[in-house]
């Protein structure tokens, strides 16, 4: 049996889907799937039900915010964002944290 954590980080940055991706591979027990389309890795999430999700808001075309309350109920996710304005919106999403980039 896999003890892995599922994970899916989605974000238009490659730059900070890879820094999440290295933090999750120096963890080890962490399993990442990474989508720069927000709509690509929401279906993915919805037919794959993930552990945890990493969620951008600021995005191109759609915000992490919609995308979040499209989730399924029991979707344990953490916002990544850039953006500290947005911190109340994601708690008010029930998100599990709020990770400020950039990361350290």
């Amino acid at each position: 049996m896999d003890n892995n954590i599922r994970c899916i980080a989605i974000d238009d940055e490659p730059l900070a889907l890879e820094v999440i991706r290295k933090f999750c591979d120096r963890l080890g027990f962490l399993s990442l799937s990474v989508y720069s389309d927000p709509e690509e890795g929401l279906e993915h999430i919805l037919s794959s039900k993930p552990d945890l999700v990493f969620l951008d808001i600021e995005m191109e075309n759609v915000t992490g915010l919609s995308i979040a309350s499209r989730l399924p109920d029991e979707t344990c996710f953490i916002f990544t964002t850039a953006y500290l304005n947005y911190a109340l919106d994601g708690f008010n999403l029930d998100a599990v944290d709020y990770l400020h980039k950039p990361f350290s």
